[in-house]
């Protein structure tokens, strides 16, 4: 039997994200027992959004449940997550799918300032063209900008899918920093 695997979404996303909705009948038709969560406030979670250090404790609530070791995956800023939650004792091994691997005390935001010359104003990040923060500290993508920055080798149908299952994101998910790293 394979280890189970804990699949955690990244930004803007939910346990439907980046195809784990897809992703799940296959692993499990291989015999892989596989969960995808949805953090606080994303997908179907209905509890209010949280900060990063909220959702690691989602993550490592899920994991106090299971049995065994487990493989964390994390994709985009759920890498962010499971740099922390990876300290878990049920954690067997670490898996970043295009995901933010930080160190601790480094920000999904200032690693992509490094990586991507993300410039900040006045202590908030300018993501760009089709990245809205409202005054409440809350970043919607406009979705052709998410189709191009998310998508854009899926097939349209696929898309269209994903663009519909989009929600916000709170921008202090994205500045916080793990305390310790897996």
């Amino acid at each position: 039997m394979e280890r189970p695997v804990v699949l955690v979404h990244g930004a803007w996303h939910g346990a439907w994200a980046w195809a784990w909705e897809r992703v799940l009948p296959l692993l499990t038709s291989a015999g892989v027992e596989c969960f995808a969560l949805d953090l606080p406030g994303h997908g179907a979670d209905g509890a209010p959004f949280g900060d990063l250090s909220s959702e690691v404790a989602c993550v490592r609530e899920t994991l106090d449940e299971l049995d065994g070791d487990v493989v964390l995956v994390g994709h985009s800023y759920g890498g962010a997550v499971i740099t922390e939650a990876g300290l878990h004792p049920a954690v067997h091994h670490l898996a970043y799918v295009a995901a933010f691997a930080l160190d601790a005390g480094e920000s999904c935001v200032k690693a992509a300032e490094v990586e991507a010359g993300l410039i900040s104003y006045d202590g908030r990040p300018n993501f760009g063209a089709g990245f809205t923060m409202s005054s409440g500290d809350m970043i919607t993508l406009d979705p052709s900008s998410a189709a191009e920055c998310l998508y854009n080798d899926w097939d349209a149908d696929t898309v269209a899918w994903a663009l519909a299952r989009l929600g916000p994101q709170p921008l202090i998910t994205l500045q916080g920093t793990p305390k310790l790293a897996a």
